[in-house]
């Protein structure tokens, strides 16, 4: 699906409350990662950056944190100076608080990184 802020493809499990994984290529600006951090402690209060994948550079971030009281992480992967992929996660009412979403977001965007290697 083509959405406001760039191709995005979601996946809910319906058989499961809550849970879902959503990918944006983000193509709103062509900032990259700089624009999430520029909106670091003003439009995204919650910001942190995570490990880096294969030298990508990762980081969690939001208005809220809602990790641990809805298990939900945004995570965006900058894919180059002016590229970022965008990885929301949605766990399951049975993972809330037992469960890192960022971590699970990390994964998909280790996957998302594969991917895109292999199509280029």
């Amino acid at each position: 699906m083509d959405d406001q802020a760039g191709p995005t493809c979601r996946w809910n499990v319906p058989a499961v409350s809550q849970a879902g994984v959503g990918v944006t290529y983000f193509k709103t600006t062509q900032l990259g990662l700089t624009g999430v951090y520029r909106a670091k402690d003003t439009i995204y209060p919650f910001f942190e950056p995570l490990d880096p994948i294969d030298g990508y550079p990762t980081v969690a971030f939001g208005q809220v944190d809602e990790r641990s009281t809805k298990g939900r992480c945004l995570l965006a992967l900058g894919t180059s100076d002016t590229q970022q992929v965008d990885i929301a996660i949605s766990l399951s009412e049975a993972n809330v608080g037992k469960k890192d979403p960022c971590a699970a977001a990390h994964d998909v965007a280790a996957k998302v990184l594969e991917n895109l290697r292999k199509a280029t």
